[in-house]
Formats: structure tokens, sequence, C-alpha cells
């Protein structure tokens, strides 16, 4: 009689929450982008994961030949000789304490691993010899206190079972969870399955319900940002996944149907984010992986990739991109940061994109412990239908792409002779809002071939400080960091005086060359400043160069100085003259000063970055004050023979 009851209110509660999402289709209230008209659609009688189960063997033995899985059995068996990883008490504990969250992710990101590779090779194998590791894996997880992020419960509600939130990595480790459920079905012991889906209701589907009738704080669900695409797809993929009823799962999806929409308000008309690519890649990519669910558990009845703004979003790679592989690290994204490459894939067969290196084989993933949380994403596209979407994408320009709304431009050439290729710049002349902003009004990344060796250092290593208001003590976050002046001692200010000015025009493009003004001055709160004005030239007719420079006006005389940043290696080749990087990928830099002389002083950035270097600022600064002046340095690639 009790089962009786809870199945009836549970039951009222789903038509209840279908009500209001019908509601909200009906009349959006403000704060929520508008979302797509809901049309009608089905689901099948039986959840399904994100792949087959374990018993389609011609399903499983057809992806077993790609690049991607022929080193999963061998990850899976020397995982077999380690202990699970422990996400400890104190690995939580340690943000509460001092800030720091780093061994935190990486216990929790080894052990997700570990139960998507060891579920992938028994999947893959089909003999039985993962399942007790797998059952570990499983009993650990679940019985962890919380799946919260430690740096997303600083006051310890969720670690100590005052609240059940949902956050980034309850929902992929519910996403994560529910696959291996789904995937391997009856081949987990009754208990661990009994186990799954009652964790799962306690810890994810129930608080979401709870943040869909109102009884709970929406939180993510109205962000346009990645927290809401990340943590739609985890629940919504869990719940297509395990729960059994139809008429549940259609909450579920109708829910991701009314609140994706928002995920989309946060890119403009051209698909940029100023979260950076780091963000675009982490959001997007779970994006397209709740928009594949939808499509295949609808059976093509929801189809998200037809939108016009996803496809401008998928676009955006290719206008975004330097050359081959590298992009600008504008916001924070690591200096390195590259779109996965089953994202390419996907766009690139969904959309028609003309690109040949765009459709790369899908290569195996790092094995480090920090990409634990992307191998079932390639496992959706594995499986996929990747029929195009009707209409063939134009190509896009390779001499310029102009970020209109986000103040950005890239542009491009191809080098002649010997001195390798491309050559290409970004040119950031809007300022970035939100808790991934920098201070970096004006900054700019080189690149030549495949390297940027002048460029955005990119994001530091989180800690408390990187979400706080210390946030711009960090030189990786403020203007001490970028390649843009300091001026009377002062770095740039958060928000342009007064707030709406406008201070850069649209570029100037002609065959020859592009040219893009900024005034600077509204970024620094230096009363003495009477005008500073930044000049961007790409020239791309004749040799190839990019020319920067400064103008500045003070009352009285005060210190100036600019900027380049670089991990490369470098050298002062001559009084005026600069060399960084070597071999084919370098550039030459020569500094003209009127006014004044100007000295280089280089800086470690000692900030803490993904990859343990610390970038070098090269400082250049007039030795005495001044009360007018200008600095201009001419940037050209040069060929291994010239330097």
């Amino acid at each position: 009689m009790l089962l009786f009851k809870q199945s009836f209110f549970l039951h009222l509660r789903h038509l209840a929450i279908v009500l209001v999402l019908n509601l909200f289709c009906a009349v959006c209230p403000p704060g929520h982008a508008a979302p797509e008209p809901m049309k009608p659609f089905s689901l099948p009688l039986r959840p399904r994961g994100l792949g087959p189960n374990i018993d389609d063997r011609a399903a499983w033995n057809r992806v077993a030949k790609w690049p991607l899985f022929q080193t999963t059995l061998a990850q899976a068996e020397a995982m077999l000789l380690l202990p699970v990883p422990v996400v400890s008490d104190d690995d939580y504990l340690e943000y509460s304490r001092t800030g720091a969250r780093t061994r935190h992710t990486l216990s929790r990101n080894a052990r997700s691993l570990r139960l998507q590779t060891l579920t992938l090779a028994e999947c893959l194998e089909n003999r039985g010899r993962f399942l007790a590791a797998i059952e570990e894996v499983l009993q650990t997880t679940l019985a962890e206190k919380t799946w919260v992020d430690n740096a997303h419960d600083s006051k310890l509600a969720n670690f100590k079972g005052r609240n059940v939130e949902i956050d980034l990595e309850v929902a992929k480790t519910a996403l994560a969870t529910a696959t291996a459920y789904a995937l391997l079905g009856e081949r987990l012991s009754p208990a661990t399955r009994s186990l799954v889906l009652r964790e799962l209701e306690r810890r994810v589907f129930a608080p979401y319900r709870a943040m869909l009738d109102g009884s709970a704080p929406a939180k993510w669900l109205g962000d346009r940002m990645n927290w809401n695409a990340i943590c739609l797809a985890g629940v919504t993929g869990a719940a297509l996944a395990v729960l059994p009823s139809p008429e549940e799962r259609t909450v579920f999806v109708k829910a991701a149907l009314k609140y994706n929409s928002n995920y989309l308000a946060g890119f403009d008309g051209q698909g940029y984010s100023s979260e950076g690519l780091g963000y675009w890649n982490y959001g997007f990519e779970h994006y397209l992986l709740l928009a594949r669910m939808l499509f295949e558990a609808t059976g093509g009845q929801i189809d998200l990739f037809a939108q016009p703004k996803v496809r401008q979003i998928a676009l955006f790679l290719a206008r975004f991109e330097l050359s081959a592989g590298v992009y600008p690290a504008f916001a924070d994204s690591h200096a390195d940061e590259a779109p996965h490459p089953w994202i390419l894939n996907m766009v690139a067969h969904k959309y028609s994109l003309p690109r040949p290196d765009w459709k790369q084989a899908l290569a195996p993933l790092p094995e480090a412990p920090f990409y634990g949380e992307f191998l079932y994403e390639p496992v959706g596209f594995a499986f996929a239908d990747l029929s195009p979407i009707a209409g063939s994408s134009a190509p896009e320009p390779r001499d310029r792409s102009w970020f209109a709304r986000a103040g950005v431009l890239v542009c491009r050439r191809t080098l002649d002779g010997d001195k390798g290729g491309p050559f290409a710049v970004a040119l950031k002349g809007g300022r970035d809002v939100g808790s991934h902003s920098h201070r970096d009004v004006g900054t700019f990344v080189v690149a030549v071939g495949q390297s940027a060796l002048l460029l955005d250092v990119g994001r530091e290593i989180y800690t408390a400080r990187s979400f706080s208001g210390q946030r711009y003590q960090s030189a990786a976050n403020n203007s001490f960091g970028h390649s843009v002046p300091r001026v009377a001692g002062e770095l740039q200010s958060g928000e342009p005086k007064p707030a709406d000015a406008r201070w850069f025009e649209p570029p100037s493009f002609t065959p020859e060359a592009d040219t893009f003004a900024l005034d600077l001055k509204p970024f620094y709160a230096v009363p003495s400043l009477q005008n500073l004005r930044r000049i961007f030239r790409f020239e791309r007719a004749g040799a190839a160069a990019l020319t920067v420079r400064d103008e500045f006006t003070f009352d009285s005389p005060q210190t100036f100085e600019t900027a380049l940043l670089t991990f490369s290696s470098w050298k002062q080749a001559a009084p005026g003259r600069l060399l960084v990087g070597d071999g084919r990928d370098a550039v030459q830099i020569e500094i003209e000063a009127q006014g004044g002389t100007i000295e280089v002083n280089a800086e470690a950035i000692k900030e803490n970055f993904h990859n343990k270097k610390h970038p070098v600022r090269l400082g250049l600064r007039f030795t005495q004050p001044l009360q007018q002046g200008a600095i201009q340095f001419k940037i050209t690639p040069l060929a291994p023979k010239q330097q």
C-alpha cells in the first residue's frame, strides 16, 4: 500500500511539473531566453543509455576497430592492477581549509576515468573479467558523502548532508554512473543495480524535480553559460538511461527543451562566448551530447542541431582558429586550448563543413585524470546518427574573421617561400563579462605556423581566489599578465569610465591591410590620463606584419609601459629589436619610441598554469616619465636563415 501511495504521488508530481513546463513555453518569465516552440515527441518504452547495451555485439564489434577504442583494453588491464582511486574526506576538505582544489579534482577524475574505461572495455571484450572492478568503483562512488565539487561546497552543506544539490560534478557523475548501468544491464549484480537507482533518485532526480516545481532554487537552469549545458546533459542523460517510465523521462526531456535556450543565449549571433574557448569547449560538447541523446531517444523528432544559432556556434571554430589547431586563449582558457577532436568530427559531419582537416580520424584520448570526464562523450559520437543537417555550410573566409559584438578581430595570411606559415593574429577590442573575465582590453595574440609566440597566457589553476573578490590579484587575470599598457603605474580597471563608453570602432578592411583602433582611456582610473589610443595594423600585402602603436597624453609627466607575453624563448638581438621563438616559428619585433627612450624588463608571471611553465612578460617601458609620447612595435615572421 505504501509503495502504491509513493507511486501515485510521484505521478501527480510529474503531472504538475509537466503543466508548469507547458505554461513556461507559453509565457516566458523575465530572465530566461525564449525557448524554441516545443514540438510533439514520443519516447520508447524502455530507457536507453549513450550507447547500445552490451548484448548488441554487432554494434560493439564494429566500433572496437576504431582508433579511439584500440587502447581501451590495455588501459583497462593496467587499471586492474591498481586500487580504486580514493576520494578522501581530507581531499574534499582541503578547499574549505586552504582554497586549493587540485587533489580532490585529480582523485575524483581518476575514479571517473576508471569507471568509464572499465565499462567500455567490458562492452568491447564481453568476457566478464572487468565486472568485479566495475562493481567496486560503483560501490565506492555511490558511498561517497556528496558528488558536489568541493569548490562549490565551501560551507560544507552538502558534505555534511544539510543540502543535496546538483552542480557540474553531480551531473557528470550521474551520467557516468547511469551510462554504466544502462550499458552493462543485467551483468551488474541486483544489489548494485538497486543502489545505482536509489542514489540517482536521491542525489539527482528528486532535487531536480524540486528545482522544476519551484520548491528548490532553480540555480543553473536560467544560466546563460556552460553550467546550463553541462548540468542539463548530465541530468537528462541519466534520466533517459535509467528511468523505466516514458512519462517520467518525458518530464526531463521537456525541461531540457525549455531551459537549453538559456545556454544558447550566452553566445552572440556569431557563436562567440566571452567565457573563452575552454568553456566554449566544455559547454558546447555537453550541448552536442544533449542534442545527440535527444535525437536518438526520440527517433529524430527532436533535433537541436537544426537550430540556426547552433550552426553559428559550430562555425565559430573555423572563425576563431589562427592556424591549424592554434586558437587565442582569451578569458579562461589554457594557453594551448583547442577543440576536442570528437567535437570537430561531430560538427563537421552534421554541418557539412568542407575543411578536410576537420574530418580527422578520432584519436585516442589523453590518459591524464583531468580528461576522465570526456570519455563517454566520444562514445555518443561513435553510435550517433551522423546524417548532415539539410543544406551545406558556406566556406568560411580565411583572410579574416570579425566578431563585431565581441570586438575581436582575427587576421590571417599564408606566408610565401621558406618563412613557413601561416601568419595570423587575434586582436581583442571587447571586454569580457561574468566570472571568467580578464582585464585585457587591447590584448593580442600572434601565431606563426603551429605556434602562438606572443600570446594570452590563459587561465591559472583555480583556487578559492579565482572566483572571489581577489580574482584580479592574479597576474593571469589582471592586465599585468596581458599585452596591454601599464599607465602611471596602474593596471586596467574593471569597467570603462563612463560605463557606456564606446571604445572601439569597426575595423577598416582592405585587400592589403586591416586596421583596428581602440580608445583605452576609459579602462584606466588615472585622473591625469587625457588620451590613450591603441592602433593595430595587419599588413597582408608585401611583407606580412602586425604593427601595434600606443599614443598617450597626460596632464603632467607620468610613467608608461606596455608589454609582450610569451612562453617561447626570446632574446634582444640589438637595441630596439627582439626575437621570439626559434626554428621555422619565430618573429622579429622592431620597437620605435617617440618622446623618450625604451628599456626592456623581463619578468616571469609566477602564477600556476596547467603546463607548469611561467610565461615571461617583456615590459617595454620609457626610462623617464613623459607627458606625451608613443611607442610602436612592428612584428614580422622570420625564416630560419634570418634569425
